[in-house]
């Protein structure tokens, strides 16, 4: 469950390229899933307010990679519906956070179909296999100490969110989730805002050079690897094609504070 929104100011950001390795199969947990993405075309929109609320960036800000699973979609008739979370995988570094959470409502057929999740003897299950799952609470408060460990070791500075289809998804089921579980002060204690690597992808990407800038087509066009619809592989996939192909035009303008972001969704 959740929602989001925000906006950061900093100026232009050096990121030396880091040649990390592309997930392996087995890191994928490889699913023969054909579709490209769950979200559409149509749902690839966002808009933050714009603020004067600003955030420090340099080469030291630490940049954390995310990804989510839910089990289903925001629903344009029902402007109060949060999607349940169910899976959320972050990545700093060689670093990761990757929890699945124990569901408390249905998941939606088409959600099922293109994740792999599903709910068996009121357990979740991952393309039939059990996982291990934890209460949303439990996950929230490790995700925040986790970050909170991400920004100890930056020298207390806050990390920047990073995920593809961020600020029209990811960014709002994560905010709306902290907000439902009364986290909202405590992340932002550790967030220091967001930015989307779809938004980067669609300035800097020429639209000759791919067929869509959906995660797993920029995957597929510049490492020739299929990514399937699982926040750890999607996760890995985000922090690989901005090392790799975004990172040198990050700066300022793509960043939205916590604050800002999780205030205009919420």
């Amino acid at each position: 469950m959740g929602d989001a929104r925000t906006r950061v100011d900093f100026g232009k950001v050096c990121i030396q390229k880091v040649d990390l390795p592309f997930p392996t199969d087995e890191d994928f947990l490889s699913t023969s899933s054909t579709i490209d993405s769950y979200e559409s075309e149509e749902d690839l929109t966002s808009s933050c307010s714009d603020s004067d609320e600003s955030v420090e960036l340099n080469g030291d800000t630490p940049l954390v990679f995310l990804d989510t699973e839910t089990n289903g979609l925001f629903d344009e008739d029902d402007p109060l519906y949060v999607p349940e979370m169910l899976q959320i995988c972050l990545k700093y570094k060689n670093r990761t956070f990757n929890r699945y959470i124990q569901p408390t409502s249905d998941i939606e057929d088409e959600a099922s179909y293109v994740n792999g999740l599903t709910i068996i003897n009121g357990r979740l299950c991952h393309h039939g296999d059990y996982v291990l799952t934890v209460d949303l609470s439990e996950c929230l408060h490790s995700l925040l100490f986790w970050l909170n460990e991400v920004k100890e070791s930056a020298g207390g500075r806050k990390p920047i969110l990073i995920a593809h289809h961020g600020f029209g998804f990811h960014f709002k089921i994560l905010c709306h989730t902290l907000d439902m579980c009364n986290l909202r002060e405590g992340a932002y204690e550790v967030i220091g805002g967001f930015a989307d690597t779809l938004d980067l992808a669609r300035k800097f990407i020429s639209q000759d050079s791919v067929r869509n800038y959906q995660l797993r087509s920029l995957a597929m066009r510049f490492f020739n690897m299929h990514v399937p619809n699982e926040a750890k592989a999607q996760a890995m996939a985000v922090q690989k094609i901005f090392m790799n192909h975004l990172s040198e035009h990050f700066n300022a303008e793509e960043v939205y504070t916590y604050n800002n972001f999780s205030n205009s969704v919420i």
